[in-house]
């Protein structure tokens, strides 16, 4: 069994008997050391100060940093990933809807029904009865304007072409690029004269402005690998789809009906062969109205590029019928 004792009455020495002097009492420490004192000092504190005295400044010990030490080792890499409004996951799954699938090629696939009749009829044992498989003959022209004006939609657009010329599985995915315009008319008297002197809207002149005949398209986005206007139109047919991806104007809030002439034109050669045309613009559709895209709009199917917008072209390519307000 273990006890606790006090020694402290045992080890106090009485300093007169010593013939010392009392040491003199800490400060905060009565005179009488039988007596506990009112506030035990801190032995860490620095010393008192009155009520006219200054207060003590606080901040970093003279030798230590204010910034914590270099460990010597390298930070964690940062990767930055760019994040488009559409995915190229969403891109991918939308345009694989574009389809049009139609048996080509060797005859490779059991038709079990083909083959049940000949031998019901026959009543002999037959070869099997082969098919050509189903294949996508769906094929896309994809027009991508390259103007000053597409620039803030540069890296999104090429995003885009990647996954739909990858990876949309279609039988053929063709992109050509251009400034603007496909290429400019020749009849820009229909813009004069007897006819709609500075007018935005061509319904007076549409049925007779004619196609293009010649324009100017690129095969790279550089626009330095010329295309023959005629070449891209004869790689046109029913089995083709054109989406035109360009702000028309609405980026930078312009009405031309220059522009407006050429694009009607440019339209007119291209649904003259192509099975169908859209117009995907980057650009909000809040800001398509008063402007050449607005216009354009009253006579191809225009779309954003958004997913819901995207969804909606491609059912215009697979041949769903939209209404415009004065079709080509």
């Amino acid at each position: 069994m273990l006890a606790r004792i006090d020694v402290t009455p045992w080890l106090r020495v009485d300093p007169l008997a010593t013939g010392d002097a009392p040491p003199e009492p800490a400060p905060g420490w009565p005179a009488d050391p039988d007596r506990a004192p009112d506030r035990i000092p801190d032995p860490g504190a620095g010393p008192e100060t009155g009520p006219d005295d200054d207060p003590p400044s606080v901040g970093p010990a003279p030798s230590l940093s204010a910034t914590p030490p270099a460990s010597g080792l390298p930070g964690p890499p940062l990767v930055l990933v760019p994040q488009y409004p559409v995915t190229e996951r969403e891109a991918i799954q939308i345009w694989r809807g574009l389809r049009r699938n139609r048996r080509e090629g060797p005859p490779v696939q059991l038709d079990v029904d083909g083959t049940v009749d000949r031998r019901c009829r026959l009543g002999l044992p037959t070869p099997p009865v082969l098919l050509p498989a189903r294949l996508n003959t769906a094929r896309l022209t994809l027009l991508v304007d390259r103007s000053a004006s597409m620039m803030p939609y540069h890296e999104f657009v090429e995003h885009l072409e990647h996954a739909i010329g990858t990876s949309a599985r279609m039988a053929r995915c063709t992109i050509a690029y251009f400034r603007n315009v496909l290429g400019h008319s020749q009849h820009r008297y229909l813009l004069g004269g007897d006819g709609p002197v500075g007018r935005t809207a061509l319904d007076a002149v549409l049925p007779v402005i004619p196609a293009l005949q010649d324009g100017t398209v690129f095969r790279d986005r550089a626009m330095t690998a010329l295309l023959p206007f005629a070449e891209l139109i004869d790689g046109l047919d029913k089995d083709t789809g054109v989406a035109v991806v360009s702000d028309a104007g609405a980026a930078r809030g312009g009405l031309s009906p220059v522009r407006l002439l050429d694009s009607v034109a440019g339209l007119k050669a291209l649904t003259a062969r192509a099975g169908a045309v859209v117009w995907l613009n980057p650009s909000p559709s809040d800001r398509w109205r008063r402007t050449t895209a607005g216009r354009i709009a009253r006579h191809v199917p225009m779309h954003p590029l958004t997913v819901d917008g995207m969804h909606r072209a491609v059912d215009v390519l697979r041949g769903r019928q939209t209404a415009v307000e004065r079709p080509l």
